[in-house]
């Protein structure tokens, strides 16, 4: 779980969300320095669907390289479409595949820019012949298959960015948890919070919530009635037993910190912060 703090300072000292589409940010901020200034950031754009919004990919990266086809993995709970790029090679027999998947929380859309870059980037790597991280990018593609998820929660990250409006028929819902204060929103239209919504030590985290005062909908850290509740998890969930991913990195942005590992679990292997990074750049393709 990567954290762009720096990056996100820049972009908040460059950018007002509230008067620009999301969609716009993420054209612009290949013009921040912090990006590289040749990077492709394909095209997105909000389209009006019933309920509110949907989030839409378009095909900008499918049509400008062939490493990778769009493919919509479920509905969220508001009907915005949920979107995986998934690479065209399969990869080598008996390679498991690799998961990315950013914006969790509707505070961390910043997550979503940075997957969006690291996939043009690979793109463009492995179109040109070049390397990534010491790696040649399309011999990495043809190794791995890799799926990116750039957005598990487009309905949180468009109420935090555009208000309880963007919820559509949860508009009251939001408005009465959130009391007007849209901008701390981490969690679904519902007010569960997706990344406490998972099967994974369920029943703990929602003890935990329960002695913190956090018993129904809420902007952050309910877990909801039962894991799996919420469509956000439960297709992102279904699409892991699927795909029996070997590797899964999750991207938020919390602080200055990297977490890696859960509970007991952890990359003991890890030496350095260096390695750390370095993997979450590449290593796994």
């Amino acid at each position: 779980q990567i954290a762009p703090t720096k990056t996100k300072i820049l972009v908040d000292s460059t950018f007002k969300l509230e008067d620009i589409e999301f969609t716009n940010f993420l054209l612009n901020i290949a013009k921040i320095p912090s990006f590289d200034n040749s990077l492709d950031i394909f095209e997105a754009s909000f389209t009006e669907s019933t309920p509110g919004f949907a989030f839409i990919i378009t095909d900008e990266i499918t049509s400008s390289y062939p490493y990778f086809q769009k493919c919509i993995y479920g509905k969220s709970l508001c009907g915005r479409d949920l979107i995986a790029l998934e690479s065209t090679c399969k990869g080598e027999l008996g390679r498991q595949p690799v998961l990315f998947a950013a914006a969790f929380h509707g505070m961390e859309w910043i997550t979503t820019s940075i997957l969006i870059c690291f996939t043009e980037r690979l793109c463009k790597a492995a179109q040109q012949g070049k390397t990534l991280c010491g790696k040649d990018a399309a011999a990495a593609l043809q190794r791995s298959r890799l799926i990116v998820v750039p957005c598990v929660n487009p309905d949180g990250v468009e109420i935090q960015i555009h208000g309880a409006e963007s919820a559509g028929e949860y508009t009251n819902l939001v408005k009465e948890v959130s009391k007007g204060d849209t901008k701390h929103w981490q969690s679904n239209a519902r007010g569960v919070d997706i990344n406490h919504n998972f099967n994974a030590y369920w029943h703990k985290l929602r003890q935990m919530e329960i002695e913190d005062g956090i018993t129904g909908p809420a902007m952050t850290r309910y877990g909801g009635t039962y894991p799996e509740s919420e469509p956000e998890s439960k297709y992102l969930a279904d699409l892991t037993r699927k795909c029996e991913f070997g590797y899964t990195l999750a991207f938020h942005s919390q602080g200055e910190e990297i977490y890696y590992g859960f509970e007991n679990v952890s990359l003991c292997w890890v030496c350095s912060l260096y390695d750390i990074c370095y993997l979450c750049g590449f290593y796994w393709l």
